[in-house]
């Protein structure tokens, strides 16, 4: 365990954070913070609300997709599978 470095942001890429919002709505938080650190979990969804992918109402934690964030989810490597 101690072999592992510690999580960072780029640890969690956008199309990970895109699927899972997509998949688990206002769960989406819930559902990363599972597998990653919540602080990273939060840094992802920041950089993706930052990017205009996400927004978000009272939360941030609790993000939805924009058009732009649809698009990027159901873009090119949708289409390939």
């Amino acid at each position: 365990m101690a072999d592992r470095p510690p999580f960072k942001r780029a640890d969690l890429p956008t199309e990970v954070v895109l699927h899972a919002v997509a998949e688990h709505e206002f769960h989406a938080f819930e559902h990363l913070a599972a597998q990653h650190p919540a602080k990273v979990v939060q840094a992802a969804m920041r950089r993706d609300i930052r990017r205009g992918l996400l927004e978000y109402g009272v939360s941030e934690i609790r993000p939805w997709l924009t058009p732009l964030g649809v698009l990027r989810h159901s873009g090119p490597s949708a289409s390939t599978t």
